[in-house]
């Protein structure tokens, strides 16, 4: 298996974060890794889940990466009862031994984290509460059920990797929920909401992390016709 190359810078709120030297760009928020991760994908994405939704949360990550946003979905299945079906997509792996200093700058992190990237890719593993699966593969060629009910979209930023913000990639991601999924991401490109209101969502803008205006929350509210 190929390892993403990769160095580990620390960032504004003292958590640290990772940067590609391939795609030259970190993997969180230079002001605050773990402040923006919990701000972005748990606080307006798990949290926005209905009360009446199921005691079963399917969530799909595009761009497993560092693994820190499904680390806080575990502690968030945790905390809640929830009982968590992960599916993380990666093309570009991080080696585990890249990962140390990384580590000891997430709070909470315990024995979890190091399960994640310890754990083998392409099989499912099973814990109370947190059942996850780190699929190898590129997006969007991974073909997967319907059923989700969040999608944590976080590749790379459209100036980086301009191929996972175009239409194809961003309906395969919308096809994969469920009706009243959600679906989030960091990046509030006038763009990228606009392809997901066309897509049948409900995509609007709410104010961001520390230093950052905006993040882009969307609810499926119908099937979009293809064009």
């Amino acid at each position: 298996m190929e390892f993403a190359d990769v160095v580990v810078e620390i960032t504004e709120d003292g958590s640290n974060t990772l940067r590609s030297l391939q795609f030259d760009s970190t993997y969180h928020s230079h002001h605050g890794a773990f402040e923006e991760s919990e701000f972005v994908f748990i606080h307006n994405g798990l949290d926005t889940l209905p009360e009446s939704s199921s005691n079963v949360v399917k969530i799909l990550e595009i761009g497993f990466g560092s693994g820190l946003n499904a680390l806080l979905a575990w502690q968030w299945a945790k905390k809640t009862g929830k009982n968590v079906e992960y599916v993380g997509i990666e093309a570009f792996p991080v080696n585990p031994s890249s990962l140390v200093n990384f580590e000891s700058s997430i709070l909470n992190a315990n024995n979890d984290f190091q399960a994640l990237h310890a754990s083998s890719w392409n099989e499912l593993h099973q814990t109370p509460n947190f059942n996850f699966i780190k699929v190898l593969s590129t997006w969007p060629d991974t073909k997967l059920s319907n059923d989700f009910d969040v999608v944590f979209f976080d590749a790379f930023s459209p100036d980086v990797q301009p191929e996972m913000w175009n239409y194809n990639s961003l309906k395969a991601s919308a096809d994969v929920l469920k009706l009243g999924g959600i679906w989030v991401t960091y990046c509030a490109k006038g763009e990228v909401r606009r392809t997901m209101n066309s897509l049948g969502f409900d995509a609007q803008r709410l104010p961001g992390p520390p230093n950052k205006r905006h993040i882009l929350h969307a609810i499926k509210t119908s099937i979009a016709v293809p064009s």
